[in-house]
């Protein structure tokens, strides 16, 4: 089975969508499903034709069931090669983090486990409203990598990470939108057109806007503040471009932008 079997990659009105194909094993992320995403990342981010990247998966039981548990039983009594698998797994996170292009979790079901991590690397997070999130790692006798256990951190406090680690319960997509996990829940017949209005709203936005914000909130996220020379950086992109020239243009003649992200 080739690494591409693991997903289907398609692209429509200006964004890509990486569906995770593994029902069978409830979309699972394998390390060849890892390396299926970032090839697809890859593939996106130099498509000039691609303005956002939608991440989801197959059917409507299990968005995915995170680190596929098959890998798993070699690795027993081998901390070093747990820890190897791991790290693997978190690579295929931070190759999503580190995309250019807007990404968005499509969170059409259920997510468990280590598909926390896939939701966290993404900008955007948009749930059907009977979508549910739990992590069960002490039920099987595992353990959250450091990166995995940092970024939840991060997002939902360390009160709610230790909730939600140590008692496996599944907390509801309205739960998970207070804790600030997810951006918005739609019901569930309203969610294939919600989540594509908000599509096509950052498919229609400037390209460059989007790489800077992107930059700067996650410098801010990691160090706290912006360098001078991240934000001098910044406005050169912005304030010479033919992307700024347009969108005011559209905007004094009352017509939609037509940007190219140049």
């Amino acid at each position: 089975m080739n690494d591409t079997d693991h997903i289907r990659y398609t692209v429509n009105s200006g964004a890509a969508q990486i569906m995770l194909d593994r029902p069978r094993s409830s979309n699972a992320i394998a390390l060849q499903t890892g390396r299926a995403i970032c090839s697809a990342i890859d593939k996106a981010e130099t498509d000039t034709s691609v303005r956002a990247i939608v991440i989801t998966g197959a059917g409507d039981r299990v968005f995915s069931a995170g680190a596929d548990l098959k890998e798993l039983p070699e690795t027993r009594g081998h901390p070093e090669m747990a820890q190897e698998h791991d790290e693997q797994f978190d690579q295929t996170m931070a190759r999503i983090s580190a995309c250019r292009k807007p990404t968005i979790a499509r969170i059409n079901a259920h997510v468990i486990g280590g598909a926390f991590t896939l939701i966290m690397a993404c900008d955007l997070r948009l749930a059907a409203s009977s979508a549910t999130f739990r992590i069960p790692v002490a039920k099987l006798g595992l353990m959250y990598s450091a990166a995995e256990t940092t970024a939840l951190t991060s997002i939902i406090g360390p009160s709610r990470t230790k909730w939600l680690m140590m008692t496996g319960r599944p907390i509801s997509a309205t739960t998970a939108h207070e804790w600030g996990l997810v951006e918005q829940v739609f019901d569930d017949q309203e969610f294939d057109t919600g989540v594509a209005q908000v599509v096509a709203d950052v498919c229609k936005g400037a390209p460059l806007s989007h790489r800077v914000t992107k930059a700067l909130v996650d410098t801010t996220t990691r160090n706290g503040t912006i360098d001078r020379d991240s934000a001098k950086s910044a406005y050169q992109t912005i304030y010479t471009s033919n992307d700024i020239a347009e969108g005011l243009a559209a905007y004094q003649e009352k017509r939609d932008p037509d940007f190219k992200g140049n």
